[in-house]
């Protein structure tokens, strides 16, 4: 006779597929593209901490599928942006007369059995011209200001890498990968009514900054130190730690001597500023009228 058994005895007595259900697939996990589970509410915060509002997370910070590498991509296109084409002209170090004969032993103004090396001269002197390893001479593959150093990238493609540093910006513990030392407990993104706009002084919005629980943030960014490299040499001697961005419709000037804290507008922001490195993402704060405007005019939308 046969044995009949139920379900939770066919997992313990076949412990392979007990194991094939637990374990993950690896080939799953090396995929490129990411999918992260969104909430539906954000809170809008006053500087006192109090819930005044609450919105729905804006279609921009739910892009499903995410590819860091076209993060990267638009990151490498916006610094090419920045580039200034630069070159040498063509006939520099050539702008003068010079006469050479080294092939016959006894002919006039032959370098040959002189004692010296056989490179362009200027007639009765010494002194050695056009050649490349001579002083005031030619330079041989110099850059030419044609040479193009401009990427091109598909608007929807870069409008797609903007989404996806959104979305990545939302999840705490990509903003911790970067070194933001922030409360675990945060649900992001932090959105704080204009109340955060009317703030005149640099201490009143350090105060509110401890206040909302980014007081070892400010530690983190306070000090800078001095360049490892020849960057020292190129006008780059110190550098500092980025902290928190704020985006906000209206210049809140209060925030712009406190060290690593940055501000813009949504039509200021590129993705160097959410997602620098294209490592992991920026810690955000985003004021009401900001986040409205991403929501109701659709930007960042193909």
């Amino acid at each position: 006779m046969g044995v009949k058994m139920s379900k939770s005895d066919v997992d313990v007595a076949n412990p392979i597929m007990k194991n094939k259900v637990d374990v993950a697939n690896p080939i799953m996990k090396n995929k490129k593209s990411e999918s992260i589970t969104k909430r539906e509410d954000v809170k809008v915060y006053s500087t006192k901490g109090n819930v005044v509002e609450i919105l729905q997370l804006a279609p921009q910070m739910q892009e499903q599928k995410i590819k860091r590498e076209n993060i990267k991509r638009a990151i490498l296109y916006e610094q090419r942006l920045t580039f200034q084409p630069q070159g040498r002209d063509i006939m520099a170090g050539m702008r003068c007369s010079s006469r050479m004969h080294v092939r016959a032993q006894k002919s006039y103004r032959s370098k040959k059995n002189k004692g010296i090396s056989r490179i362009a001269r200027n007639p009765f002197t010494y002194k050695g011209v056009q050649a490349t390893n001579v002083r005031g001479g030619s330079h041989r593959h110099k850059p030419l200001a044609n040479k193009h150093i401009e990427w091109l990238m598909p608007k929807k493609e870069y409008l797609k890498a903007m989404r996806a540093a959104l979305t990545l910006s939302t999840n705490i513990d990509e903003v911790m990968a970067r070194g933001h030392k922030v409360n675990k407990e945060f649900k992001l993104p932090l959105v704080f009514d204009m109340s955060i706009c009317d703030i005149k002084k640099t201490a009143d919005f350090v105060n509110f900054l401890k206040e909302a629980g980014f007081s070892e943030e400010l530690e983190r960014t306070k000090y800078k130190k001095i360049r490892v490299g020849k960057g020292k040499m190129r006008g780059r001697t110190y550098i500092r730690k980025r902290g928190v961005v704020v985006i906000s419709e209206k210049t809140i000037s209060a925030c712009e001597n406190i060290p690593g804290v940055e501000n813009y507008s949504t039509e200021e922001l590129i993705i160097q500023d959410v997602f620098p490195g294209a490592n992991h993402p920026r810690l955000i704060i985003w004021c009401v009228d900001s986040y409205k405007k991403l929501i109701e005019e659709k930007i960042y939308v193909a």
